[in-house]
């Protein structure tokens, strides 16, 4: 009895403790909210959308900053949208309160890493132990910090794991875990990953009990179905258009082998750090950490016969399996391989007697928290969104008409900001010039990383499409525009990542647009 009570307690105390880091490393984090990672033009992009639908009172819209594009609604990512709504409506329209979410969103994914964590390996210390490694990891706090979805979907991934794990699933787990995959669907067409994730799974533990497969398959389906519903409620023909844009945009309609194919290409130029857009952290430590755990573990449990490590590798191959069949390798969604990482490291760990058991933990603590120092340090240091959004203000009022990148989103009032991305679809339609008047445009940011992406056409299309307004867009602004400003902004300057910083490429050219 007494050493029940001794376990009970020290359980109280492990879970404080994990609770007085969460707080501690929540105020932490949120030191350098928006200095680490830049502000990505997808944050602008989410956030707007997201301040359109709470302007027009409806989940329907399509983005003002968009307007010639052919944009259409539906209702997946209408739950995330939602979120930021309620973060905007309490905190203002602003970067921080967008990120905020991010960042609370990352507590609560590793509190139940943690549990998840205590029910795999049974080990307190440990778990508390491995949720530290993984806080301090810079993927992690990429993503934490990040107002895009995947640490919203890390959460859902978290939870479904959590449930699955405990110890064969049943009918009661499949439909809870069905709920949590069908609930995501409403963040990120993502979800598809946890989807095939948890179903794998699920076929690992119920080769003999497919009913347990059935009713996860089941209850994800009838939430994909009612999103469908409201996206054709939205948008007449929600299907042909969401998968005319994927294909067009992303490729999924590339055929199996070829998408296969790019399946190494994908983690190949993570590993070298290569990215269009995206800031993509130093993961060669960590990739090469998980690879080398998914196979030794994969050995262990066939040999061993262990169900949890072979459940735990079926999770990861279906996340893999998943991206494979969506065909799109956005390097964002890295992370989902994360809590798999640092599962299967948790486990690995256990095996060990305590000597090795500490000194490889403390190696990879040293190892991951150094990584994390010098990827987040050199970005605090630099140029701030703030001074970024000061150069603008200088010159143009938030309340102007412009076409400028999509990146000063957060500066401009809404339906004042025209993003450069709309300017292709002008040239097939009105022209430039009508759209400049019909929209009544009165000041032009002109980036100079037009003129590099533009001399490297069409390798740069896929970011703001048909890059070919560029001479047009030239000539409009020596014509109808006049100089008032122009300022280096090395961070904001240019979105594409290898040329961030570039003097040549870092230059902003303000233009005030002359009455005709």
């Amino acid at each position: 009895m007494e050493e029940k009570n001794w376990r009970k307690g020290w359980i109280n105390w492990t879970n404080g403790g994990i609770a007085l880091y969460l707080a501690g490393y929540g105020v932490f984090s949120a030191g350098f909210l928006t200095r680490f990672p830049f502000v990505h033009s997808d944050e602008s992009w989410l956030a707007g959308l997201s301040r359109d639908m709470l302007t027009a009172g409806s989940l329907s819209v399509t983005e003002s900053f968009f307007d010639a594009r052919k944009r259409y609604p539906h209702a997946i990512k209408s739950l995330f949208h939602l979120l930021q709504i309620g973060f905007i409506q309490i905190f203002g329209y602003s970067i921080e309160s967008v990120r905020l979410l991010s960042l609370v969103s990352s507590l609560l994914l590793l509190a139940l890493f943690y549990f998840l964590m205590t029910k795999v390996t049974g080990r307190d210390k440990l778990s508390i132990g491995i949720t530290i490694l993984f806080s301090l990891d810079a993927e992690f706090i990429y993503a934490s910090h990040f107002a895009r979805q995947e640490i919203l979907l890390g959460v859902f991934l978290t939870a479904g794991l959590l449930i699955l794990l405990k110890g064969s699933p049943g009918i009661k787990e499949s439909i809870a875990a069905g709920l949590i995959t069908g609930i995501s669907i409403g963040f990120h067409p993502n979800s598809f990953l946890l989807a095939c994730s948890m179903g794998c799974i699920l076929l690992f533990f119920s080769t003999a009990r497919w009913k347990t497969v059935c009713s996860y398959v089941g209850v994800t389906g009838l939430f994909a179905g009612g999103f469908v519903l409201v996206s054709y409620s939205f948008d007449s023909h929600f299907l042909l258009h969401y998968f005319q844009n994927g294909a067009k945009e992303f490729g999924i309609d590339a055929s199996f082998m070829e998408k296969t194919g790019e399946l190494r290409g994908f983690f190949q130029r993570l590993f070298q750090k290569e990215s269009g857009t995206y800031y993509v952290t130093e993961l060669r430590f960590s990739l090469l950490l998980f690879f080398s755990l998914f196979i030794f573990m994969a050995i262990y449990a066939f040999v061993m016969k262990e169900k949890r490590v072979g459940a735990v590798l079926s999770g990861a191959a279906g996340l893999i399996c998943g991206m494979v069949i969506i065909g799109r390798y956005n390097q964002t969604s890295i992370f989902f391989l994360f809590p798999f990482g640092y599962l299967l490291f948790g486990i690995f760990l256990t095996q060990l007697e305590k000597p090795g058991r500490y000194f490889i933990f403390i190696v990879v603590l040293a190892a991951v928290s150094g990584i994390s120092m010098t990827e987040v340090r050199p970005w605090i240091e630099k140029e701030g969104y703030t001074v970024y959004l000061k150069e603008i203000e200088e010159f143009v009022p938030a309340d102007a008409r412009v076409v400028a990148n999509l990146n000063t989103g957060f500066y401009f009032h809404q339906n004042c900001l025209r993003d450069y991305r709309n300017l292709p679809y002008t040239l097939e339609d009105e022209g430039l010039e009508d759209y400049m008047e019909e929209n009544k445009i009165e000041y032009i940011l002109y980036s100079m990383e037009l003129d590099y992406l533009y001399e490297r056409r069409p390798y740069f299309n896929v970011i703001y499409g048909d890059i070919r307004f560029v001479p047009e867009l030239r000539e409009f602004c020596r014509k109808h525009g006049e100089i008032i400003g122009q300022f280096i902004s090395p961070v904001y300057g240019s979105r594409v990542i290898s040329i961030m910083g570039q003097k040549g490429y870092s230059q902003v050219i303000i233009y005030k647009v002359r009455e005709t």
